[in-house]
């Protein structure tokens, strides 16, 4: 079966596995912090770059990094339970606020022969490792209730995004989202995208980025950066790295 198919199948596994998004405080210390940081600059083997998105990411092999620096994988054994050896994610350098998104499996992914095990797979669970940031400097990200089963979808009812820049299905139309979690009330926003992107959302937690901690989420849920309320665009000052990791489990194929 595909990973489309999976996802239709075993749709009530999928759900029957979501949970409040969290935050971890203080999972990593220094060694291992400066340890990930390092590994996108000495086992990258490709560099992704938009000047638009002023987003750069080294790309690497993510299922390596919890053979290389098995510290991880006891980590999040620790925190998820039991989970495939593949994974997807990457590594990110940013000054920019992300759009509301949700992290998955692309339908072009799905094609491509390196990504056959995805045939065996559903949606588990997804981590943002936050790395670096500068001095002084806030940046948050918001967890909605909204959760999406399928693959990578983009927000976007305000055409700020061209489908030809992303790999991810920039979404005009919204598809039913299943909804899960309480309610946040916050006045705190994104203010690069038109108020209409989110408005028919619901926040669920919001976390500040911090390095050593670990942000656990729903892999199927929508997410993205947030400031205070009173921030516009010219008030966004940071510099921050990361790790975007997706989870994964097997089901039984046909």
């Amino acid at each position: 079966m595909s990973y489309i198919e999976n996802c239709k199948k075993h749709r009530n596994t999928i759900i029957e596995n979501f949970e409040e998004a969290r935050l971890v405080k203080d999972c990593l210390d220094k060694d291992l912090i400066k340890e990930l940081l390092m590994y996108q600059f000495t086992e990258a083997y490709n560099i992704k770059w938009q000047d638009t998105s002023r987003n750069l990411q080294a790309i690497c092999d993510i299922d390596e990094i919890f053979e290389k620096i098995p510290a991880m994988q006891d980590i999040f054994e620790n925190l998820i339970g039991k989970f495939s050896e593949h994974h997807t994610g990457n590594f990110y350098i940013t000054s920019m606020l992300h759009d509301a998104h949700c992290d998955l499996l692309t339908q072009s992914e799905c094609e491509m022969s390196m990504f056959e095990w995805t045939k065996r797979m559903i949606p588990y669970k997804s981590a943002i490792i936050p790395l670096v940031i500068n001095k002084d400097a806030e940046a948050y990200t918001a967890f909605f209730r909204q959760r999406h089963i399928g693959y990578s979808i983009t927000l976007d009812k305000g055409g700020r995004s061209e489908q030809e820049n992303s790999l991810y299905e920039i979404a005009r139309e919204y598809p039913d989202f299943y909804e899960y979690g309480p309610k946040l009330e916050s006045d705190f926003r994104n203010p690069l995208l038109p108020k209409d992107t989110v408005e028919d959302l619901d926040y669920e937690n919001i976390f500040k980025f911090e390095v050593g901690d670990i942000m656990l989420f729903d892999a199927c849920q929508i997410h993205m950066s947030v400031v205070d309320s009173w921030k516009e665009e010219r008030d966004i000052d940071f510099l921050k790295s990361g790790i975007n990791i997706q989870f994964y489990r097997e089901v039984e194929g046909e």
